[in-house]
């Protein structure tokens, strides 16, 4: 090879260099301010279940009752209210809740 054909090599892989480099330091940033985040409210973002939960449960008992899953804007939680209570105890808590968005392929995606 050359040294042109190597001075022409280096230059061309300076942008890639360049982007990895800014790639890095985005990287860095933003865990540096989820961790910041999660020092100064003491807490993670909540997960896609535990949001669900947060909506439907009306009396902060963190258990649904039919009633509370009724209201649901969709109602698919409310039609499957016996396949969710997987221990038929009349209510739904977070576990079985979790369970069943799991086995359905039902995640939310993290950012909408």
């Amino acid at each position: 090879m050359t040294q042109k054909a190597k001075a022409n090599d280096q230059i061309n892989d300076r942008p890639m260099r360049s982007k990895t480099i800014y790639l890095g330091i985005f990287l860095v940033t933003l865990y540096t301010g989820i961790g910041m985040h999660i020092q100064k409210t003491g807490k993670r973002q909540a997960s896609f279940p535990d949001k669900i939960m947060e909506r439907l449960d009306v009396d902060q008992d963190k258990k649904l009752v039919r009633e509370e899953v009724s209201k649901a804007p969709r109602g698919k939680l409310a039609e499957d209210f016996d396949v969710l209570d997987t221990n038929s105890d009349e209510f739904i808590d977070i576990e079985e809740l979790k369970r069943y968005l799991s086995a359905t392929g039902k995640k939310r995606k993290e950012q909408r």
